[in-house]
């Protein structure tokens, strides 16, 4: 379930972006269509700029947990070598000590527990891992929205006319092309 949700988010960060063309939204994002795959997803959201490197590289692993999982009969939890790795991986699981360290200088001995709890506790940990992640899709997405809104309505291709229908058309002598000498 957590990680249909962070693909939800993804998925949102490409509602965001594109074309409000639900026909051509739906064909591209159903199950066997070109951005089904979750994979696909973020690999383009990350070649598009959308995702830092780190964010790119938790949802792949996000991916490979959830795979172990759906697909290895033999794996019922997150004691599996695998899943344990991949879950330390996780960028969540690595800030956690510094984390818990911040808490006891501070005296923060409620969060302390938590954290602490949090960090022996590998389905609590891959949950927190999880809350980030959102969290931080969640403001990458507030910050697309932001810089959507800022942009002319026509900012897509095919919004306004063409320049060369509001002048003369482009003329067919390859000569005029640059770098061609008359």
């Amino acid at each position: 379930m957590w990680p249909l949700i962070v693909e939800r988010r993804v998925t949102a960060l490409f509602d965001l972006a594109i074309r409000p063309d639900e026909q051509v939204k739906n064909q591209l994002f159903q199950p066997s269509g070109a951005l089904g795959s979750y994979g696909v997803k973020i690999q383009l959201a990350y070649l598009l700029g959308w995702l830092p490197k780190e964010t790119y590289d938790d949802l792949v692993t996000i991916s490979k947990i959830r795979n172990r999982f759906a697909h290895v009969i033999e794996v019922k939890d997150f004691s599996d070598q695998k899943i344990a790795a991949w879950l330390q991986n996780l960028q969540g699981s690595r800030r956690l000590p510094e984390m818990i360290e911040q808490l006891r200088k501070e005296g923060h001995s409620g969060h302390l527990y938590t954290l602490e709890r949090i960090a022996e506790e590998p389905l609590s940990n891959f949950q927190f891992c999880i809350s980030q992640m959102l969290y931080h899709l969640d403001r990458l997405g507030a910050h697309m929205k932001r810089n959507l809104e800022s942009l002319p309505e026509s900012w897509l291709m095919g919004q306004e006319k063409p320049v060369w229908s509001r002048g003369p058309a482009p003329s067919d002598d390859k000569s005029e092309l640059p770098g061609k000498r008359k």
